[in-house]
């Protein structure tokens, strides 16, 4: 193994497409845990751990991009339904407002 691989979202702009890119980490050196890969800095990745930031194969890597994709929809989904709330109370007039120190 001399490569680890990590899927991310590129952004590109408003207007364009979403795009996906692939990104392949060079391996410094190995342990018996796992792996230090080449981030412009060091980074320790797990062999065996559940969540890694790398992993060994390209299909890996896009099932563990797929479920930080669904959880960061799912994350955002909620936070907008705050946000909607918040909006709902303002236009019903049930907003309550209160000053608070730290």
């Amino acid at each position: 193994m001399e490569y680890l691989y990590r899927y991310e979202r590129a952004y590109a702009g408003e207007l364009e497409p979403a795009k996906i890119r692939l990104v392949k980490f060079n391996i410094l050196r190995t342990t018996p845990k796992g792996v230090w890969i080449d981030l412009g800095y060091e980074k320790w990745v797990s062999n065996d751990s559940k969540k890694r930031y790398a992993y060994p194969t390209k299909d890996e890597a896009f099932v563990n991009f797929i479920a930080r994709t669904i959880r960061c929809v799912k994350i955002l989904k909620a936070k907008l339904m705050v946000a909607e709330d918040y909006l709902k109370c303002h236009k019903n007039g049930t907003l309550i407002m209160y000053e608070s120190r730290y």
